[in-house]
């Protein structure tokens, strides 16, 4: 489901984290991206943050092989945001083998089913917030504080409960 929080949980985890791990690689919304520019350039990027040196890979298999060849040594933190496609899920992160132990890969998607096929464990799915913690967090945006003003109390609970307990929707609001 977009806007619940997904990416913005994963930068959090990504900035939390990335302090335990000197390779380190973090790829925003994988689905525009490959849909623009191709995989290969997401692929490029992946080499270029991980190995910090430029590589030009020509297509997928080649890609695929240098991260799977020159990763193997490397603990990694890889965050993969916005995945919609197997295709490009084994891309960039085919394989545990492809990294040292310890490595994390952190996938977020709009389909369970890639997180499934992949076999990736654990899996968390996010859920909508309560009608009260959506009030909370729109008078958070809206009022500076937890609670509407007196006045608008019966708009600011029709506003959170039209938004779907969505957090970005709450936060355009």
């Amino acid at each position: 489901m977009s806007g619940i929080g997904k990416t913005t949980l994963a930068k959090v985890l990504y900035n939390n984290l990335s302090s335990q791990f000197e390779h380190r690689s973090f790829l925003p919304d994988i689905r525009e991206t490959c849909a623009r520019k191709g995989i290969e350039c997401l692929q490029q990027k992946l080499i270029r943050n991980i190995l910090r040196t430029p590589c030009d890979v020509s297509n997928v298999e080649e890609g695929i092989g240098v991260i799977s060849s020159r990763f193997t040594s490397k603990k990694v933190l890889i965050v993969l945001d916005d995945v919609d496609d197997n295709t490009h899920l084994n891309a960039l992160a085919g394989d545990s083998s492809w990294f040292e132990a310890g490595s994390m890969v952190i996938i977020t998607t709009r389909n369970k089913g890639i997180l499934e096929e992949a076999t990736a464990s654990p899996i968390y799915q996010l859920k909508e917030l309560p009608s009260d913690q959506s009030l909370i967090l729109f008078s958070r945006y809206a009022f500076r504080k937890d609670s509407p003003q007196s006045d608008y109390e019966v708009i600011s609970g029709d506003v959170a409960s039209t938004t779907g307990g969505l957090p970005l929707a709450l936060k355009v609001i």
